[in-house]
């Protein structure tokens, strides 16, 4: 399985983020070759389809399928980021945003601009789009080329690893806890669960573990 997107050295400070695979043709969705729109392959190759960057992109971002490398995004002078909505990784008060995908994406989008040699307002400048989806979205989406890459602080498992590519991994040697309420009896390992209901998101790392 190829990897869609080679980042070189800018992923070094955003091992968190996942980076998708070229997906292999389907027999219901015909996909497109690298770097070319799936709606026209015509003369895509010659000219990359250029899309302005708007606010409005991250509520509609989901409307458009595209696939290629990193070459092909910033000819369209955008980075498409598909973000799970909390707390934590992306989340919106009022006119602000926030979050370390949020933050980290920015960053990202300086360190590549100034690589490139781009000024920020210059018409190249390549902006970071940042669609919001569930966790269970993020991998399908990601494959079925709705988004260019996935900051989402996942773990790396080898059903994932089958999926998509992953940067290097910011966090190793880290645990999974049981956590319960006040009321509960006490859990020292894992027969101490037997006939009891465990609660975990099926798209999640412990659902597979388990």
């Amino acid at each position: 399985m190829a990897s869609r997107t080679t980042l070189l050295g800018l992923c070094t400070s955003m091992a968190f983020w996942l980076l998708a695979c070229q997906t292999s043709p389907s027999t219901e969705t015909p996909q497109a070759e690298d770097g070319l729109t799936l709606e026209d392959t015509s003369t895509a190759a010659l000219e990359p389809p250029v899309t302005p960057y708007d606010h409005v992109d991250e509520v509609v971002g989901l409307t458009e399928r595209w696939i290629g490398d990193l070459d092909g995004m910033i000819a369209r002078r955008r980075i498409r980021a598909l973000v799970p909505y909390s707390l934590s990784t992306y989340y919106i008060d009022g006119a602000e945003r926030y979050g370390i995908s949020y933050e980290g994406m920015n960053y990202f989008e300086q360190a590549l601009n100034e690589q490139l040699g781009h000024q920020a307002g210059a018409p190249n400048y390549v902006r970071v789009v940042f669609i919001p989806v569930t966790r269970d979205q993020l991998l399908n989406k990601l494959n079925e080329g709705y988004g260019d890459i996935a900051p989402a602080n996942l773990m790396v498992t080898p059903k994932r690893a089958a999926q998509v590519d992953f940067s290097l991994p910011v966090i190793s040697g880290d645990r999974e806890l049981l956590v319960s309420g006040p009321s509960a009896p006490h859990i020292d390992s894992f027969p101490d669960l037997l006939g009891k209901t465990v609660y975990v998101r099926a798209s999640s790392s412990f659902y597979e573990h388990l």
